[in-house]
């Protein structure tokens, strides 16, 4: 983790205005007193604990930034242990906006909260409820999560922790209280609208739960010639398991295991409403609404999730990838499967369902980027930056030299509209690009 750099400059009380002009945006009273009442200077509890300074967000190419991995609109501000990182999106408006969870394995982001007080609350919390949160995510995340070092918290002694209440707007009183159980007090949190959108996710996460990979794995017949794709589709869905497979399990494990799908439905359809941006939660609808046999709301569902970035599907967590052998999105690959693909998206979907992953990656950058083009020659770079965000976040590229293309043309045409604040976020993310990998 970086150190303060005290030359970068010479007061800590305008740190908070000299994050505004150099990054052209306006800050959230919460976020501006995060800097200005040195917050950051504290050791967090909970997964996320090292705030950057200042004065490492004030350097021309800070270097917790992951330029082409991170979303171009994204300022990292608390890191954990493992990579992973709490960051700022900025808006068209050149505000400070919602902040989320930045995933290092796979540049998937995922809401945490709409003020940085309201993601703090939450990180302090996911100490406490540790074993809800393993529980949800399975064995290999527990794993990774048993790793990061984790600070017990008092509320009524913790800086951080009053800091995020006070302004937050929630009294000590109506939050739950430390020694309560796990799920009492994600329930406590979620009533009280904080982080609404992270605890949905871990909550449908648990309620799909069911087999591990390993006792699958065990009961799989051998010979099979798709063994993974097998492997992987009955992770995903109980259903899919084969009837003697099925059996083999519940004699391994004593168990009958469900999946309570009507359910996940509604967490999935409040974060619809939440973030619709997240598509793993219109695919979940889409899946639900499938095996209830509504093939017109599933494909009402699977279409809106077709134009989400891949980088919001969450297919580890969620178990997605039985599908990427025909297509780059689930839901796409579903569309295709329903024969529901409309004639308007045909040069889109084909590019997502070409067999060659690179081929995919090649083509969906260039149809972005010739949809950018088009929006350029009209004077409409709002539009225009919107497809080149597309061109480098609708799905994942291979080679470094694609980021640098999309950020430079973001940089001027998120400028040209007005949206100073992205552009010199764009352009500060290309500078660490370039400075690294030349």
């Amino acid at each position: 983790m970086p150190s303060q750099n005290p030359s970068v400059a010479s007061s800590s009380s305008s740190w908070s205005k000299q994050i505004a002009e150099r990054y052209r945006c306006d800050l959230t009273p919460d976020l501006a007193d995060w800097f200005d009442s040195e917050i950051w200077q504290e050791t967090l509890a909970g997964e996320f604990l090292r705030p950057v300074p200042p004065s490492v967000l004030l350097q021309p190419d800070p270097e917790v930034i992951w330029p082409g991995l991170m979303v171009p609109d994204l300022i990292p501000l608390i890191g954990n242990d493992s990579g992973d990182w709490l960051g700022v999106r900025l808006t068209e408006g050149n505000q400070t906006g919602q902040i989320v969870y930045w995933y290092h394995g796979g540049g998937d982001w995922l809401p945490w909260g709409e003020t940085l007080s309201e993601a703090v609350l939450f990180n302090t919390y996911s100490s406490t409820t540790y074993r809800f949160l393993a529980e949800a995510v399975g064995a290999e995340e527990q794993s990774k999560r048993g790793s990061i070092r984790r600070n017990a918290f008092s509320p009524s002694s913790d800086r951080t922790f009053r800091w995020a209440a006070e302004h937050y707007g929630v009294k000590f009183d109506q939050l739950p209280s430390p020694n309560l159980p796990e799920e009492i007090s994600v329930n406590r949190l979620l009533s009280l609208g904080i982080a609404e959108v992270a605890i949905r996710f871990l909550k449908a996460q648990k309620l799909l739960r069911h087999w591990s990979r390993d006792q699958i794995v065990t009961t799989l017949e051998d010979g099979l010639e798709d063994r993974s794709h097998q492997i992987n589709r009955c992770l995903f869905d109980v259903d899919l398991v084969p009837e003697s497979q099925l059996e083999r399990l519940v004699e391994l494990t004593g168990d009958r295991r469900v999946q309570r799908w009507s359910a996940v439905a509604r967490h999935a359809e409040a974060v619809t409403t939440l973030a619709p941006e997240q598509a793993w939660a219109w695919q979940l609808l889409g899946y639900e609404a499938e095996k209830r046999g509504n093939i017109q709301q599933a494909t009402a569902y699977y279409q809106q999730a077709s134009k989400c970035s891949s980088f919001t599907d969450h297919t580890t967590a969620f178990g997605f990838h039985w599908t990427e052998p025909l297509a780059a999105k689930f839901s796409v690959a579903r569309l295709v499967e329903l024969k529901s693909c409309g004639e308007a998206d045909t040069a889109y979907v084909q590019s997502l369902t070409l067999p060659d992953i690179a081929a995919r990656s090649e083509q969906i950058m260039e149809f972005w980027m010739s949809m950018s083009q088009h929006f350029d020659a009209a004077d409409q770079f709002a539009d225009a930056t919107r497809c080149l965000f597309a061109a480098g976040w609708d799905i994942s590229h291979r080679s470094m030299s694609d980021y640098r293309r999309v950020l430079a043309l973001m940089s001027d045409r998120a400028g040209r509209c007005g949206q100073v604040a992205r552009a010199e976020v764009a352009a500060t993310h290309l500078r660490c690009l370039t400075n690294r990998y030349g």
